[in-house]
């Protein structure tokens, strides 16, 4: 009995890190206090925001709980 527990709690511990997920640049949007660097995939978009002088680089590494 405690042994499926205990593989079954190492499995919950282990399946709830998150995954990092590498997107291209996509977009630039300027702003007046900055920009906006869209980045996506066929399956996620994220964007972050940069001060003007700032690049928005090629790719992207996010952090996700999927």
């Amino acid at each position: 009995m405690v042994k499926p527990f205990i593989s079954l709690l190492f499995l919950l511990i282990f399946s709830a890190k998150a995954v990092p997920i590498t997107l291209i640049l996509a977009d630039e949007v300027p702003m007046s206090d900055g920009k906006i660097c869209v980045y996506e995939n066929a399956q996620r978009s994220e964007s972050v925001k940069v001060a003007t002088a700032a690049p928005c680089h090629h790719t992207k590494t996010f952090e996700t709980d999927d």
